[in-house]
């Protein structure tokens, strides 16, 4: 797909399972893109740099995401997940992984140009990890506030990991107009380079 100069791209049927990675590597003038049910797989970096590309609508039979699948879009304000998907799961344009109970577990990215709820981007108490650069370059989120956990959440030993600890972590970095986390109760460690 390299290249190509359509604004938008919808995939009809259910044919189509996997996206391998870099598919759509520099597609600078893909806006939207729709996936069709029947979809499981995006490989790594299957989006990297198209930075024009401002909404992303996957399926509900979503169940991989590989690694850096939206870096460099410079463009995107929201990712979507049909409703019904196991295994990922959006809310106010930020892209979650699950855990067994259908509940957000993993905060996966929240795009560049999403600035939440009137700057304001709620994390839910039953997230326990933040993806490397998750935040990073946002250009419009003033505020995260992630809920507290209840105390029985905190007895069965959860806790928020913030990053993997590599120097490449940057999980804020570049958040233009960042003012203000609030960290949820029960947080035990923050990785180096967060």
């Amino acid at each position: 797909f390299r290249g190509v100069s359509v604004s938008e791209i919808k995939f009809a049927g259910n044919k189509l399972t996997k996206v391998g990675d870099g598919a759509f590597y520099g597609c600078s003038n893909i806006e939207s893109i729709t996936f069709n049910e029947g979809l499981t797989e995006i490989g790594d970096n299957a989006f990297w740099n198209c930075s024009k590309l401002e909404i992303i609508n996957l399926p509900s039979t979503i169940s991989e995401i590989g690694d850096n699948i939206l870096w460099r879009c410079e463009a995107l304000q929201q990712v979507n997940v049909a409703e019904g998907c196991s295994t990922f799961s959006a809310y106010d344009g930020v892209l979650y992984e699950n855990d067994e109970d259908g509940n957000p577990s993993v905060l996966i990215l929240c795009p560049v140009n999403n600035s939440g709820n009137e700057g304001t981007v709620t994390v839910p108490n039953t997230v326990i990890e933040v993806k490397d650069q998750a935040f990073s370059n946002n250009k419009g989120i003033v505020n995260i506030i992630f809920e507290d956990y209840t105390q029985d959440f905190i007895d069965a030993n959860n806790s928020l990991t913030l990053g993997s600890g590599n120097i490449s972590s940057d999980i804020f970095y570049n958040t233009e107009k960042l003012e203000y986390i609030k960290l949820p109760r029960g947080i035990e460690v923050i990785q180096p380079y967060s």
